[in-house]
């Protein structure tokens, strides 16, 4: 059944009153619990904002992580949850400081590794589409289409708009005509050499541990396995850090919340190299080319 066509602006419309109402309520619930359970809280509702954009602007509960190729991104995965972990925790400590009666509530300190891990998610997140613009214009073999069709139909790992009763088959032999009907939309899709889903129903989860090109698609990028377990690793971590330092606040504590947790320099070399490895694979070229 077709949607009504003012559909979309009303669906944009509830969206913005329920973001409104989470940006109002996440001071009020650090201001109401305990500082963490108050943080514990404060990270959800960031989370369901993350979820509520998501849903408007993509009608996908994901959508934020899904970049211009349709997929999922692990640069944005790290941004938002870092985003979610230190703002969450910075809201909480400034309405903890702001009840303390401490001077400058504002003024938290933030230690200077924390400040390069930051930097070292937003390197990722910039640098991530500006080496992928410079495969824009790189134009792949068309034996590389078809390789790839070929690698994702044998896995099942095709386009939503392909996945129909006539287009899957469950003989092992490969159709010629799904290969072909994968390799147009391959072609159809593709940014230069980089592969791209038809659309953002497309995008999985998985897509994060994949490569990024029609010549590594149908593959598992290590190093993005590595950096993903990694972030985890680490926010799991500064994240029990944060906790430890917010529940040992008491009403008697004086100036509570001074300044964040030292992250551990080993913490940081390991993200940092990491991160390093993941930009420097994504700027190599994985896919070959025509003429080549």
């Amino acid at each position: 059944m077709p949607l009504p066509p003012n559909s979309k602006a009303l669906n944009k419309r509830v969206a913005s009153c329920i973001l409104v109402i989470l940006v109002v309520l996440i001071p009020l619930v650090a201001w109401l619990f305990r500082p963490l359970f108050g943080w514990a809280f404060c990270a959800l509702l960031l989370l369901v904002f993350a979820v509520t954009l998501g849903l408007a602007i993509t009608a996908r509960a994901g959508g934020i992580l899904i970049n211009e190729q349709n997929v999922f991104s692990l640069a944005r995965l790290q941004a938002v949850l870092w985003t979610i972990i230190i703002l969450s925790a910075y809201i909480v400590g400034v309405v903890v400081r702001i009840t303390h009666h401490a001077a400058a509530p504002l003024d938290i300190g933030i230690d200077q590794h924390l400040w390069a891990l930051m930097g070292i998610s937003v390197t990722s997140l910039v640098g991530s589409p500006l080496i992928a613009a410079t495969k824009y214009a790189k134009d792949p073999d068309a034996g590389q289409i078809k390789q790839t069709a070929e690698a994702l139909v044998a896995t099942k790992n095709i386009p939503t708009i392909l996945s129909t009763p006539a287009t899957i088959s469950s003989p092992p032999t490969t159709p010629p005509d799904q290969v072909k009907q994968v390799q147009d939309t391959l072609d159809a899709t593709k940014m230069g050499t980089l592969y791209a889903n038809p659309t953002g129903a497309d995008a999985s989860f998985s897509d994060i541990f994949e490569g990024d090109e029609i010549g590594n698609a149908a593959h598992i990028d290590l190093g993005k396995v590595q950096m993903f377990f990694f972030t985890i690793v680490i926010a799991l971590s500064y994240s029990i850090s944060i906790g430890s330092t917010l529940s040992a606040i008491r009403a008697h504590t004086a100036n509570p919340f001074s300044h964040f947790p030292v992250l551990s320099e080993g913490m940081l070399t390991l993200l940092g190299i990491s991160h390093a490895g993941f930009l420097v694979n994504k700027g190599v070229d994985h896919t070959k080319q025509t003429g080549t």
